[in-house]
Order: C-alpha cells, then structure tokens, then sequence
C-alpha cells in the first residue's frame, strides 16, 4: 500500500474510546454500582431483572465481571496507540521525501548521508527504531496487547451473556442482548484486526525506505521490527 493511502487509513480508523465508553454504557454498566468493585447495584431501578439471580448466582457473576473489567481498563491506552501510528506516518512520508531529495541530488548513485538532509533522514530514522514511547516496536507491542487482551475479553463476554441469557427470565435476557454492545464489541475487533495490518504495512515500507538508502549502517527486516508471525 502507498504510504499516502496507508497514512489516510490510519487517519480515518474509528475512535476507540467513543466505542468503549459505549459499549460499558450499554452492556453491564447500568447494573453496576460506582463502587469501583464492580458489584450488582442493589439501589438502582435497572436491577429489576438481575434480582431474578440468587445471591449464590450473583456472587458468580460479580467474579466474572471484577475479571472483565480488570483487563477493559488496559484498552483505554488503544486510543493513544492510534495516535503513535498517526505519527509513525508522517514521519514515513517525511523520509520519503528526503529520500527523493538525496537521492536526485547525487550522482552515480552515492547518497550524500552527511549532507544536512542525510543527517535529518537518520534522526527520523533512528528515533522510529529507538524511541520507546513513540517508536515503531513499543507501538507494535502494544497493538499485539491490545489484541490479545480484546480475545480474552471476549472470551469471559460471551460467558458472562450466556450465563445470564440461561439464568434470567426470557423477556429480560433478550432485553439485555439486544443492547447495542455487541455491535460496539465487534467495532472493536475490527479496529484491532486493522491496526494490526496497518502496522506492518508501515514496517514493511520503512524496512522499504532503508532499502533504498544501501549506505545505511543498519538493515531492518520483517523479523527485527517484530512483523513476523503476525
């Protein structure tokens, strides 16, 4: 893919907080209280067809929801992790452009590296391989975290609404599956499935770039830039 097209991609990925925030409001945050135990509110109206489960089936089910929100709470990093990539383009473009620029201001092919733009095109370079915040392995990492921790997720979700679709009366299970959660759950899995191919998109074009650049030091690869068995 074009680093132009890659770089509108990233840019137009959903927001992963807005989908967050809604899937807690619609699955089971209403019945919760704001203790921050993430027990059954036993004050609120929306509790009506949860007092249907026994306080042996609630104790249960509190277990499984304090586990799903423990691991939630990672995923509210997902949307910092976009924004790196939004940065991790630019300065690809950047480098492409400085690529162009040495090498249609040499000859014979030698690359003026220790020209003004040549030193610019290794800070950018080495601060996308070195930075541990804001470079190209942490935001890999991360990426793969936020997935794994999403399949987890979705693991105790489908447990937690199986459980209660089996427990609770039948007009209020499908009262509570037919909340828009599931919808903002999948939202969700695609934003993880995209980010994952659109990051080593852009590994692939910046191992690309140094290719291009033979004077340079160090060669990157699919293996050293953590793509591999992706």
């Amino acid at each position: 893919m074009q680093l132009k097209e890659l770089k509108k991609e990233i840019e137009n990925l959903p927001d992963i907080d807005e989908h967050l925030k809604s899937f807690s409001e619609s699955w089971l945050e209403p019945f919760l209280s704001n203790t921050g135990n993430y027990k059954f509110n036993q004050g609120k109206k929306h509790l009506k067809s949860l007092k249907k489960l026994t306080n042996e089936e609630q104790l249960e089910i509190n277990e499984k929801i304090k586990t799903f929100y423990k691991i939630f709470e990672s995923l509210k990093f997902g949307q910092i992790t976009s924004n790196k990539m939004h940065t991790i383009g630019r300065s690809l473009i950047e480098l492409k452009l400085m690529s162009f620029q040495l090498q249609n201001s040499t000859e014979n092919g030698n690359f003026l590296m220790n020209s003004g733009t040549g030193k610019k095109y290794n800070y950018v370079t080495n601060k996308i391989i070195d930075d541990n915040f804001n470079g190209i392995k942490p935001i890999i990492n991360e990426i793969k975290e936020f997935d794994f921790n999403l399949l987890r997720l979705e693991d105790i979700y489908k447990e937690v609404n199986q459980y209660l679709y089996n427990k609770l009366p039948l007009e209020h299970s499908v009262i509570l599956m037919n909340k828009p959660h599931g919808n903002h759950f999948k939202k969700l899995k695609d934003v993880s499935k995209r980010r994952k191919r659109l990051i080593k998109d852009l590994g692939i074009n910046f191992i690309a770039l140094q290719q291009e650049m033979r004077k340079r030091p160090k060669s990157y690869t699919e293996k050293s830039l953590n793509l591999s068995h992706d």
